[in-house]
């Protein structure tokens, strides 16, 4: 997931789509980075759904791709749910020590950030191999 780059790629047919979903509510992000190693390494892909068409409520624990603007910038990253009293925090996934601290407190009036998609499962683009 990297900065300025468009998360909804076009879905891998060398993965299986979820039969519980549509095709077209399907995409697949690259992970880069370590952001999310506990899961899915750099170089793997994220099998998501669209959270917005199928209106799927996202749950305490769930992992999500979220998109967040500042000024120009646009950063495409997975993270954990984690719902509490105070609203929802969204926390990296990592063993990175830089990184493990780092929460975002949702408030999308405040924050510019979107939640763009559930993520199903994590593979590896095994043409590449």
């Amino acid at each position: 997931m990297s900065e300025g780059s468009d998360p909804q790629t076009k879905t891998d047919r060398t993965a299986p789509i979820d039969p519980r979903f549509t095709t077209e509510h399907q995409f697949d992000v690259k992970v880069q980075g370590n952001g999310f190693n506990k899961y899915a390494s750099d170089g793997s892909f994220l099998r998501c759904v669209n959270v917005a068409a199928l209106k799927t409520d996202i749950q305490d624990g769930d992992f999500v791709v979220i998109q967040r603007q500042k000024e120009n910038l646009i950063e495409v990253s997975a993270k954990r749910v984690r719902k509490n009293g105070n609203g929802i925090e969204l926390v990296n996934e990592t063993d990175d020590p830089r990184l493990i601290d780092q929460v975002i407190f949702l408030d999308h009036e405040k924050d510019n950030i979107t939640i763009l998609g559930k993520i199903l499962w994590t593979y590896q683009n095994l043409e590449n191999l």
